[in-house]
C-alpha cells in the first residue's frame, strides 16, 4: 500500500469511529498499511501524520484516551475567499480543463468548479464581477509578445483606462493608429480580441489583438477611471458574434458554392446565411452570407476546402483564390476550387 492510500485509508478509519484509535487498534485495522517491524511501521505513520497535517488535516493525540482521532474542523470546508472577479476566472479556468476531454483532471475540476460556483459576492457592489475577460478556448496565437499586449489590454478594460495603439488591418498593410476605449477581451476560436468604443467611428468595435502593436494606456493604473462602459453591454454576447461581423469594412454579399452534404453544416456555422439550391448543378447549393470582415469568412471556409469555393463577388472571389493558386503553382498543377 503507497503512501497516499495509506493517508487515504486512515482518514476513512478515523472518520467511521468517534472515539479515539490507538496506533496498536490502527495497526490491526489495517495491517497491509503498516506492515514491518514496530520501529519501522512507527516511522511510515509519523510521515504519513507530517504529509497529512501539511494537507490541512491534523490527527490529534487524545492522552486520556491514547488514541489519535481526527479534528472535525479539518474535514469541513472553508470560505474561499475569492472576490468576485477571480472567482469569475476561476471558473473560467476550470471550465477550459473540464471541457478538455484528453485531460486526466476533467472530473475533480468539474467538482471544484461546482464548488466556486457557490462563492459569496464581496458587498461591495463597484468590484468587478469578471466582464472584462471571457475565455472561450486556449489561444492559437504564436506571438511571444501576445502576454505582454494582453496584460496592457486587460489592465485597461478593467480600470477603465483609454489606449492608443496600431493596427494592421491586413497582413500586408501599413499599420494605422488607433484610439478605443476597451470594454472588454475575449478569446473566440483560438484568438484573442479586444472590443469597446472607438471615438473616431463613435461606435462599438473589435479588433484581433495579433494585429495590435505598440499598446499604450492612458492614465494611471490606479486613479480614476476615464469612461464608462454602457450598462446593457454583455461581453458574453459580444464575443458570440463572429468574427465575420466585425466591422472592418463596408458590408458585402459573399456568394458560396459548397457540396450538398456539407452545406447545412457551413450554413450552421456561419449562421444568418440563405441556402439556395445551384441551378444545373444538383450536388451543389449556394450560399449567401452578408459580412464586413471577408478576411475572417475566407479563413473560416479554408477547413471546408475542396468542397467549398467562393464564386462572388469577384474581388472576394479573387482573394480566396490567391494563396490556392500559389500552392497550386508551387507544385506544378491547376487549383480546382
Amino acid at each position: 500500500m503507497g503512501p497516499n492510500e495509506r493517508q487515504l485509508a486512515v482518514l476513512a478509519l478515523l472518520r467511521r469511529h468517534r472515539e479515539p484509535l490507538s496506533f496498536e487498534r490502527l495497526r490491526r485495522e489495517l495491517p497491509e498499511a503498516w506492515g514491518g517491524s514496530k520501529q519501522a511501521a512507527r516511522r511510515k505513520f509519523e510521515r504519513d501524520k507530517k504529509a497529512l497535517a501539511e494537507l490541512g488535516v491534523v490527527l490529534r493525540y487524545d492522552r486520556r484516551m491514547q488514541g489519535y482521532a481526527l479534528e472535525r474542523k479539518d474535514l469541513e470546508l472553508r470560505p474561499v475567499g475569492l472576490t468576485r472577479a477571480q472567482a469569475a476566472l476561476v471558473r473560467q479556468a476550470a471550465a477550459l480543463v473540464a471541457g478538455d476531454r484528453s485531460s486526466p483532471f476533467g472530473p475533480e475540476v468539474l467538482g471544484a468548479f461546482f464548488r466556486l460556483w457557490s462563492v459569496d459576492e464581496p458587498t461591495n457592489p463597484e468590484e468587478p464581477v469578471g466582464q472584462d475577460l471571457v475565455l472561450h478556448h486556449p489561444t492559437r496565437d504564436p506571438d511571444p509578445d501576445l502576454p505582454d499586449r494582453l496584460g496592457r489590454l486587460a489592465l485597461a478594460a478593467w480600470r477603465r483606462l483609454p489606449i492608443r495603439f496600431r493596427y494592421r488591418r491586413w497582413p500586408t498593410a501599413d499599420p494605422l493608429s488607433r484610439a478605443l476605449e476597451p470594454w472588454g477581451i475575449y478569446a473566440c476560436r483560438g484568438f484573442w480580441y479586444v472590443i469597446g468604443r472607438c471615438p473616431a467611428a463613435g461606435g462599438q468595435r473589435t479588433y484581433g489583438v495579433s494585429r495590435i502593436s505598440e499598446v499604450h494606456v492612458e492614465g494611471l493604473p490606479d486613479g480614476r477611471p476615464r469612461f464608462e462602459r454602457p450598462a446593457d453591454f454583455d461581453l458574453r454576447r459580444a464575443a458570440a458574434r463572429k468574427p465575420w461581423d466585425f466591422e472592418l469594412h463596408e458590408p458585402v454579399e459573399v456568394t458560396i458554392r459548397a457540396d450538398v452534404d456539407v452545406a447545412p453544416n457551413v450554413a450552421r456555422v456561419l449562421e444568418e446565411t440563405s441556402v439556395d439550391q445551384d441551378p444545373g448543378r444538383p450536388e451543389t447549393a449556394l450560399l449567401t452570407r452578408r459580412v464586413a470582415w471577408t478576411q475572417a469568412l475566407l479563413e473560416a471556409l479554408r477547413e471546408w476546402i475542396p468542397r467549398v469555393e467562393v464564386v462572388g463577388p469577384e474581388p472576394v472571389r479573387q482573394e480566396w483564390r490567391a494563396p490556392l493558386d500559389t500552392i497550386a503553382g508551387r507544385h506544378g498543377v491547376e487549383a480546382s476550387a
